[in-house]
């Protein structure tokens, strides 16, 4: 699966078109630092909701919970 980023990225026009209408234009876009920044937050707040659902299995051992970490560390 792509990376959310990945996405965000490609709607950051309508993002912003979007929030200026509202009367909230963001000039940080303007920033690729900032962009950087954001986008590094966008993909690790997906792994996170990513591993919270797999946390929330049901009939998981506490076994299973310590490789789960691990698969994810690469």
């Amino acid at each position: 699966m792509p990376c959310q980023s990945v996405f965000f990225f490609h709607l950051r026009g309508e993002i912003e078109n979007f929030l200026k209408k509202k009367g909230k234009p963001v000039i940080k876009f303007q920033s690729s630092e900032w962009m950087q920044d954001l986008a590094f937050m966008v993909d690790i707040t997906q792994h996170l909701n990513n591993l919270n659902k797999m946390l929330q299995g049901r009939r998981r051992l506490v076994t299973h919970y310590y490789n789960i970490p691990h698969v994810h560390s690469n």
